[in-house]
């Protein structure tokens, strides 16, 4: 059966791990009914989001802002100016080579920069720091700009009735979900309570090793070989 909501998802998890929410010594330290487990099934959902967009799944959980940026700040006294982030913010839909940032019609605008370099550029540059988005003393971003991004799955729920909720449709591919327990296996096996031995953890270990390869090869949708790509320029600017 598909794993539907967070439910299912932990039931999976006690058959990888070998334990059950009867477990005194998994929930010992809970404040709340599976505190600890819950708290593992969801980063290992987060976990496994953020490996399918790493692996190049760059398609799932994109969305876009809307409306107008707020600039706080000022170049003479904050070195830029910055915007916050949104709430679900996760990770940024571009690199140094494709700008997440762009104008409605497609137009990218700015080069993205390591946050360590934030001090010794000018003009149209940007990094993300802390939860917002910061571009360079000179910089002059359109009033229309938008930002491209991944936004974090949301809190997983027992119900698949009511969100929000993994599903066919928005939150998690149904073939790839098997990755969520896994990762949240692998979270458990470190940790003191753990009831398998050492053959255990390696087989928890290995059972997401081959889900990851599973997922890599399913995220590949031709048969294109991969191309190598010449690194972009140093110093090019963006408008």
């Amino acid at each position: 059966m598909p794993l539907t909501d967070r439910a299912s998802i932990l039931r999976e998890f006690y058959r990888l791990t070998g334990t059950s929410g009867s477990d005194r010594a998994a929930t010992a330290h809970d404040s709340g009914t599976l505190e600890g487990i819950y708290n593992l099934l969801q980063h290992g959902a987060w976990d496994a989001q953020l490996y399918l967009i790493q692996v190049g799944e760059a398609a799932l959980w994109l969305t876009t802002t809307s409306g107008a940026f707020a600039w706080s700040g000022a170049d003479s006294t904050h070195g830029g100016r910055y915007t916050n982030l949104p709430s679900d913010f996760l990770r940024a839909a571009g690199s140094e080579r494709e700008s997440p940032l762009r104008e409605p019609g497609g137009r990218r605008w700015g080069q993205l920069i390591d946050f360590e370099d934030r001090f010794s550029v000018w003009g149209n540059r940007f990094w993300f720091q802390e939860g917002q988005l910061w571009v360079a003393r000179g910089a002059s971003p359109p009033s229309d700009l938008v930002l491209d991004y991944h936004e974090r799955l949301a809190t997983l729920a027992d119900s698949a009735a009511g969100p929000p909720v993994v599903d066919n449709t928005v939150d998690f591919p149904i073939v790839h979900r098997p990755l969520i327990p896994a990762f949240a296996a692998e979270r458990a096996a470190y940790q003191s309570w753990f009831p398998l031995d050492e053959a255990g953890k390696a087989s928890v270990i290995a059972n997401l090793r081959g889900l990851k390869r599973k997922a890599r090869a399913q995220a590949r949708r031709a048969t294109q070989p991969r191309k190598m790509r010449r690194p972009a320029g140093v110093g090019r600017w963006w408008r």
